[in-house]
């Protein structure tokens, strides 16, 4: 997944980092390259080969597994974006942790003013080693009251069997801290 855009005299431009709010970002970073004086070469060879671990990356094609540490309202926001604007149409297969400290509400409301109850089913998961996660059955509790149909999981590994046995996209989202879980999974999987 990636975006090409144009930015004044510098045409198809293309970023490999999924979300058109990172157009946004990379015009910033080409605006301060052109102020320093680099090169178009070197412009378009950074834009190209810039990463985001985390962020709307895609770890897997089959099944299609997308992991983004969207853990508040405006990263919600940029998550709901990327997937409205690369899979409008999937059914959703969600893993899902938190902090407990974070405000889940507002992004439980805005997935859920968005149409993703309908198309999604939630998985909860505990953050290992985390005293600040919350635990899995409070959150699909909070996810019940925003209409989501939501299943508590001991483990990531639990979750991402469940979800991939439904044959549906799958989001790993909610927190960063997520991803180094899942990399273990992964790892201790193969």
């Amino acid at each position: 997944m990636s975006e090409i855009f144009d930015l004044g005299e510098l045409k198809n431009l293309k970023i490999n980092l999924a979300g058109i709010h990172q157009t946004e970002n990379a015009s910033l970073a080409v605006k301060a390259a052109q102020i320093l004086n680099i090169d178009e070469k070197s412009i378009r060879s950074g834009l190209n080969t810039a990463r985001n671990i985390g962020r709307f990356e895609k770890l897997s094609e089959n099944p299609t597994v997308i992991f983004d540490g969207a853990h508040n309202l405006n990263g919600t926001e940029a998550l709901v974006g990327a997937i409205n604007r690369y899979f409008p149409e999937a059914k959703l297969s969600i893993i899902y942790a938190a902090m407990a400290d974070k405000d889940i509400d507002a992004s439980l409301h805005y997935l859920k003013e968005n149409g993703f109850a309908k198309r999604t089913e939630v998985f909860t998961v505990p953050v290992k080693d985390n005293p600040r996660a919350e635990i899995p059955e409070k959150l699909s509790e909070k996810f019940r009251s925003f209409g989501f149909y939501a299943t508590p999981c001991e483990t990531i590994g639990e979750a991402y069997k469940k979800a991939t046995d439904k044959n549906n996209t799958v989001l790993i989202c909610g927190s960063l801290y997520l991803y180094k879980d899942f990399t273990e999974y992964r790892n201790f999987k193969k």
